[in-house]
């Protein structure tokens, strides 16, 4: 029987390797990592020693629904996935309740925002993406 190839369902998807999952991770991004807001988010970066940045995004029932924190933490997925961002950090984006309804462009730039004063863009100036319609 030959081998098949695994094929990646989601090519353009937020690979497992990138994400925080742990509460420990959590946990250690909120208590020894700095701190930076915007009026929609909130970021708490902490070095972790690894090739990669991981992200790990928090949507509590203050922002709304299911649907609304799911549609949150798809955008911010999406944002992370395209933006250039330098390896060695754990990052955690935390919704704070004007992102239930910020756009997708009002996210991306106070994301960008945030990256840009953390110094964790790769790039001072990332490059412009379409927006999804949603």
């Amino acid at each position: 029987m030959a081998a098949t190839a695994v094929r990646n369902p989601r090519p353009h998807g937020f690979p497992p390797d990138k994400r925080l999952r742990k509460q420990g991770e959590f946990t250690k991004a909120y208590t020894q990592g700095r701190l930076w807001s915007q009026p929609s988010l909130r970021l708490r970066v902490v070095p972790n020693q690894l090739q990669v940045s991981r992200f790990g995004f928090v949507a509590s029932k203050h922002l709304g629904g299911a649907v609304v924190r799911n549609r949150f933490k798809r955008r911010m997925r999406e944002i992370v996935r395209l933006a250039g961002i330098r390896a060695g950090f754990d990052i955690v984006v935390i919704a704070r309740p004007p992102a239930a309804l910020s756009s997708y462009q009002v996210l991306r730039e106070e994301l960008y925002g945030l990256l840009r004063r953390a110094r964790l863009l790769d790039t001072q100036e990332p490059a412009a993406s379409q927006a999804p319609l949603r």
